[in-house]
């Protein structure tokens, strides 16, 4: 007999895209662990344990196997796995910078900088977005458009969009984030799926897509969240992980033509938005890859975090022949001694 063996969902610190089953990720006493529901009376836990078992008699590599009456419980052994869903973003070494400006009719948004982790510091320089965008100024320490600056600290205007480690709440917001917490994350990759957003000033960071062995991947924050109406933000409550999700380009959107709303299947009201940075990536992929091969679905609900790092989904696509994102003009970097676009 197998001891029983309870976890609490409240305990995952990442979903787990591969395969059709429920699961994620959690830790327990320094291990990080797998938690798979089973299919009772399927034969499946059993078919995995022979597997397991095979595999040691070979002395191939396997995962470790556990099982309780509840569900299927698997150790990650010789190594943790690398999910593809989210290898662009954790390998992304460059953010670009953006902020909001409001011209006489309406409100802009454009690239203004681009921020690397060169090394063991940090640089930055301002893109041509940063001449294009309406009304836009040089950050305060940073008050020379053609020059690069570099540090061996993150630079404050980036590093106070961070949650301090010493914050009683530190470890749920990386679950929050996806992050497991152990060891730390690059604060780089923390800024990628944060966007570093403020209530108090109008920018916003975000990373430049770069091709995996599945194509597309990434995961982002669903937006809108604080704008929906009651019956909407009722169903993000009712949201699960691995729900699968729906992306409907809005071209009448007064507020911006280039939005592209998410749905849940068969429903007609609006859950959020993706991210402004990502729409016009996300309208290429629609009509170059198709809708059916755009998948999108929810990685993490936050129920007990701000509206902001509610809804955490992930997406995949193919990555279409000549595709370049972050390739336009205004991504390029003012002073010549910079590799433009963006490292791959």
């Amino acid at each position: 007999m197998f001891a029983v063996r309870r976890v609490d969902r409240r305990r995952a610190v990442a979903g787990e895209a591969l395969g059709a089953k429920p699961k994620f990720w959690f830790s327990e006493a320094g291990v990080r662990l797998l938690f798979k529901a089973e299919e009772r009376g399927t034969g499946e836990d059993w078919a995995e344990k022979v597997a397991c078992h095979l595999c040691e008699l070979l002395g191939l590599p396997h995962v470790k196997y556990v099982k309780d009456c509840k569900d299927l419980l698997t150790r990650v052994a010789p190594r943790e796995p690398e999910p593809t869903t989210e290898r662009s973003e954790f390998m992304t070494k460059t953010l670009f910078v953006a902020c909001r400006s409001r011209g006489p009719q309406t409100a802009q948004w454009g690239p203004v900088g681009r921020l690397d982790r060169a090394g063991d510091g940090y640089r930055f320089c301002y893109t041509r977005g940063a001449r294009k965008l309406p009304g836009f100024r040089p950050f305060e320490e940073m008050p020379n458009l053609g020059e690069v600056y570099e540090s061996d600290e993150l630079f404050p205007i980036f590093a106070n969009r961070l949650l301090s480690p010493s914050r009683p709440e530190y470890d749920a917001y990386l679950g929050w984030l996806g992050f497991s917490g152990e060891p730390a994350p690059d604060p780089i990759a923390i800024l990628s799926v944060t966007e570093g957003l403020r209530e108090t000033d109008a920018i916003e960071v975000f990373p430049c897509p770069a091709p995996c062995e599945s194509g597309y991947s990434g995961k982002f924050f669903l937006h809108g969240v604080r704008w929906l109406a009651a019956e909407a933000l009722d169903r993000v409550d009712r949201l699960r992980p691995d729900e699968r999700l729906v992306l409907r380009p809005e071209s009448a959107n007064q507020f911006d033509p280039n939005a592209v709303a998410v749905h849940t299947e068969g429903e007609e009201t609006p859950i959020g938005y993706v991210p402004r940075y990502l729409a016009g990536d996300v309208r290429t992929l629609l009509a170059d890859c198709g809708p059916e091969s755009v998948e999108v679905c929810v990685q993490r609900v936050n129920r007990d975090a701000p509206l902001q790092h509610r809804v955490l989904c992930r997406m995949k696509a193919c990555w279409p022949e000549g595709f370049r994102p972050c390739s336009d003009e205004v991504y390029a970097p003012i002073p010549e001694n910079v590799p433009s676009p963006c490292p791959a």
